[in-house]
């Protein structure tokens, strides 16, 4: 197992990496974050409500109670977000 200052850095790599993003890309990696939480347990599904500006997700930290909110970008299909939330789980595994 990685010891703190590993898992510190790395935290901060990828934030530093989001900050250079631009507001559709954050919205996009904050969404596959979600889809990702819920796989993984991490997160609990509430709602999921079809808009015309995207799917929003309504979860919540099941240890905390704390909302979570993430909207899938309207240019998304259903395809294309099975495609990137494959690609985003291979690379976790």
């Amino acid at each position: 197992m990685p010891d703190r200052d590993e898992i510190t850095d790395a935290a901060k790599q990828i934030v530093d990496a989001l900050s250079l993003e631009g507001p559709e890309e954050r919205k996009a990696l904050r969404y596959l974050f979600a889809r990702v939480a819920l796989d993984q347990g991490l997160l609990t599904l509430i709602a999921e409500e079809a808009r015309p500006s995207g799917t929003l997700l309504i979860c919540q930290e099941p240890t905390t109670g704390l909302p979570y909110r993430a909207e899938r970008p309207s240019s998304w299909t259903n395809a294309a977000e099975g495609q990137y939330l494959g690609e985003v789980l291979t690379h976790l595994r």
